[in-house]
């Protein structure tokens, strides 16, 4: 029996842009309001909910670090040593090999999942087509056929919204050494 009540209809491109700019509002709010600042070490889909509105919410601080500790001026050190953590796909290659957690590494995940939110692919994918597909993304980006990695379930886009938006988010999960 189908029951359009029980189908879910895929959000719009505006909506996923909302989406992304809440859980980014979120993420700046745990490092810069937060006192003392949280490191979250684990941005993902599952771990960003939504409210009747879908506004985002960050959520599942399971892996969560607090920048607690000072130095001998008082001043809070760039990074957290700890050892690594998080969800495959979206760990930040600098923190996976130095074991330095930093506000970085959350932008980086923040990049992945704001990909995700567009493309057709989830986060996990995209780290595999990234590193063994060489940068197909960004390529597809800098190419102008973003229609090959745009979920087209969305519906329409602006491609002047677009544009900026894969740029930050690829910028946001570029490798130090890429820079």
């Amino acid at each position: 029996m189908d029951d359009d009540t029980t189908k879910v209809k895929e959000p719009s491109f505006q909506m996923r842009l909302q989406i992304a700019l809440g859980s980014t509002k979120g993420i700046l709010y745990l490092h810069t309001e937060a006192n003392p600042p949280i490191f979250h070490r684990d941005i993902k889909a599952s771990n960003i909910l939504l409210d009747s509105k879908f506004t985002a919410k960050v959520a599942n601080f399971g892996l969560s670090r607090l920048v607690l500790v000072t130095d001998v001026e008082g001043a809070v050190p760039g990074h957290v040593s700890t050892i690594v953590k998080g969800t495959p796909g979206y760990l930040d290659p600098e923190y996976f090999l130095t074991h330095k957690l930093t506000d970085k590494s959350d932008v980086y995940n923040l990049g992945i999942e704001n990909i995700s939110t567009q493309a057709r692919f989830p986060g996990l994918v995209f780290i595999k087509l990234k590193h063994l597909q060489g940068t197909h993304v960004s390529m597809a980006y800098r190419s102008g056929l973003m229609s090959l990695i745009i979920d087209s379930r969305q519906g329409s886009y602006s491609s002047e919204c677009i544009e900026p938006f894969l740029n930050l988010a690829l910028r946001c999960c570029q490798d130090e050494t890429d820079s």
